[in-house]
């Protein structure tokens, strides 16, 4: 066949597939080039393109800028758009449950991915070598956010979350996160690892945030919970970059870990709070102050260990044991208040205080145990409100580090 056969068959195959689109209710004019043509496929919802926009590699390294899959689609065949290196913005609708390896593997000019939050498989490294991707909207209709498609990859140097800047959260989404093993890149680990992320919007129609959702989200400096949540789980803030947040008046319990090794300079806990979790706050190293409320009946071991920005602290009488290592080198503490109720300080509670110089303790302490002020070189003063045969009365460990410090008996609070 001579070489204008050839550009004639090729004119009238396009002539085809534009009538066949517009058949479709597609709008398409054989003025159009082909690789604008394409991509056009996939505004058409009928069952007769679903084989052709599905199969494996079909849009590779074409020309595209942009693609929105229309709902319906379930999954994504490896490669679809394998190095389509113009394309800027991708949206997968929320009936897409499975994607394949590379589905856009390559795209590097790809800047705003909108996605389900929560789909059910994702083949190694979808979005491999997406590198200047920034922006993730979820998509309308998301009620729960987990597993995200980007997430989906064993090798941490391919791992694209690490890019995002910006995440848009649609109203209707109920839970981020799930309640996951902190080690899992994918359940219960919505946001985890997204070590760029700044900006966020919590909607709230949020009631929970899941274990890890944001744990090492260092870049994160400003984030609002909205009051519609009543529950975040462990490890949720974990590492992140934020120095204040407000905890809503709703939440009843602050899990281990939360906000452990994140920048919180000061907190306040709302009444709704009854305990705090193993190492909640361990390890915020610059937290100069908080407000723990009467409504607090319990506190983890290590809530507090390493908090050496903390100055003083008064604990309600609402929390009766001390736990283990709860305050523990908190370096900077001088005071410490213990109001009427509580009964025993843990092994260790406070051990390593080095500033600590003033303990005011109740009468209603009945235990101080082995190396509750261990180490706390500074300690000169503990003023008893009790008398002095009650302070004999009680049970205080030849361990417990106050042996140096001066009683002060009857004493009154101010």
């Amino acid at each position: 066949m001579a070489i204008a056969d050839y550009l004639r068959k090729l004119v009238e195959l396009k002539n085809q597939f534009v009538a066949n689109l517009n058949s479709m209710g597609v709008a398409a004019s054989t003025d159009e080039k082909l690789n604008t043509l394409v991509p056009k496929v996939l505004e058409c919802e009928t069952e007769q393109n679903v084989e052709f926009v599905e199969g494996t590699g079909a849009f590779s390294f074409s020309t595209i800028k942009s693609i929105i899959i229309p709902d319906g689609y379930t999954n994504i065949k490896s490669y679809l758009f394998q190095s389509c290196s113009y394309l800027e913005s991708a949206a997968i609708p929320t009936s897409v449950k499975y994607i394949y390896a590379g589905a856009f593997d390559g795209c590097i000019n790809l800047t705003t991915l909108t996605t389900p939050g929560d789909i059910i498989s994702a083949e190694e490294m979808p979005f491999s070598r997406c590198t200047n991707l920034k922006k993730l909207i979820i998509s309308e209709g998301t009620t729960i956010i987990d597993r995200i498609p980007i997430n989906f990859c064993s090798n941490s140097s391919y791992h694209i979350k690490q890019y995002i800047e910006e995440v848009v959260i649609p109203n209707g989404v109920t839970q981020i996160g799930g309640d996951g093993s902190t080690n899992s890149n994918f359940t219960g680990s919505a946001f985890k690892g997204y070590s760029k992320l700044k900006t966020i919007n919590i909607p709230d129609s949020v009631t929970s945030i899941g274990n890890s959702a944001f744990y090492a989200c260092y870049a994160l400096r400003n984030i609002t919970i909205p009051d519609s949540v009543t529950s975040i789980g462990d490890y949720a803030f974990y590492l992140c970059g934020f120095n204040s947040i407000t905890i809503p008046n709703g939440v009843t319990s602050i899990e281990a870990f939360t906000f452990s090794k994140s920048s919180l300079t000061s907190i306040t806990i709302p009444s709704s709070v009854t305990s705090i979790g193993n190492s909640a706050f361990r390890e915020c190293t610059i937290l100069a102050s908080i407000t723990i409320p009467d409504s607090v009946t319990s506190i983890g071991e290590y809530a507090f260990y390493e908090c050496k920005k903390l100055t003083d602290i008064t604990i309600p009488g609402s929390i009766t044991v001390i736990s283990q290592y709860a305050f523990s080198d908190c370096t900077g503490l001088t005071e410490v208040t213990f109001t009427n109720g509580t009964v025993t300080i843990g092994d260790y509670a406070f051990e390593g205080c080095t500033s600590l110089e003033n303990l005011i303790i109740p009468s209603s302490v009945m235990n101080i145990n082995t190396h509750a002020f261990y180490n706390c070189s500074s300690l000169a003063n503990i003023y008893y409100t009790g008398t002095e045969e009650q302070w004999n009365a009680m049970y205080k460990s030849s361990w417990a580090g106050i042996s140096g410090a001066t009683i002060h008996y009857n004493y009154v609070p101010e």
